[in-house]
């Protein structure tokens, strides 16, 4: 086993899923339905499958692809959601209303 890749897998999904969605969600869930260990283990079984199919994806994808394109791919994509999303970002501080948390709260901006 490559200890080092177990590691860095680790750490890149434990700190990537730190205060994301998915981490709220299940806080959400917990809370409203007080079953933690159900789930616990219904996220733990989710996670793992998200994991395997972009594992087997991957595989797949760089027995066809050379890495270097899989790489610049992958650049150009995160750049290009980077520059949508801080487009929605610009425009809901340009609204008349103000940037707001959720719709019934006071702007924030």
């Amino acid at each position: 086993m490559d200890y080092s890749a177990l590691a860095s897998a680790f750490a890149l999904l434990f700190l990537a899923a730190v205060g994301d969605k998915t981490q709220l969600a299940m806080v959400a869930l917990a809370a409203q339905s007080g079953a933690l260990w159900s789930v616990f283990v219904g996220g733990t079984l989710a996670l793992w499958a998200v994991s395997l199919l972009g594992i087997l994806v991957g595989r797949t994808l760089l027995r066809r692809v050379s890495p270097r394109w899989v790489h610049r791919s992958a650049a150009v994509l995160f750049l290009i959601f980077g520059v949508l999303a801080l487009g929605k970002v610009i425009a809901g501080l340009a609204g008349a209303e103000g940037f707001r948390l959720a719709s019934d709260s006071r702007p924030i901006l």
